[in-house]
């Protein structure tokens, strides 16, 4: 069973824990803010993460908010991979991926995933982000 976490960092933090050899999502949350993801011990852990981050090779993707907004994200992001770092995660970092199936309604999201719960779209993006591992 291959589990890893897709974080989608942001004023609100998406998560989720995804079995990536079936597409079954496990377990999601939504957190409202850095700390509170933090805070969280009854997150779920696991050896591998993919975290999506707006800067990457000294590039920012077509950002459709303020300049303050990708700032922010950005830092989100970074205080994230360094926490799931330290915690001995491996981590990989994603830039936002447009047009590339990331967006999901909530009724396709269920039969994809497997998930009859209900799910923030920022629970979802990060589902779709774990199934972005790649070995190396």
């Amino acid at each position: 069973m291959s589990l890893v976490i897709g974080i989608d960092p942001g004023a609100h933090i998406g998560v989720a824990l995804v079995q990536t050899n079936g597409g079954a999502m496990i377990w999601q949350h939504t957190y409202k803010g850095f700390d509170a993801f933090v805070a969280d011990t009854s997150r779920p852990c696991c050896e591998r993460a993919v975290i999506q981050t707006p800067l990457f090779d000294g590039k920012t993707p077509q950002w459709t908010k303020s300049a303050i907004s990708l700032v922010k994200n950005g830092y989100t992001s970074g205080l994230i991979v360094g926490y799931m770092m330290g915690r001995g995660v491996q981590v990989q970092t994603m830039p936002p991926t447009r047009k590339a199936g990331m967006k999901m309604d909530a009724e396709f999201f269920k039969k994809v995933f497997k998930y009859d719960g209900r799910c923030s779209e920022h629970a979802r993006d990060a589902a779709n982000l774990a199934m972005m591992w790649r070995d190396e």
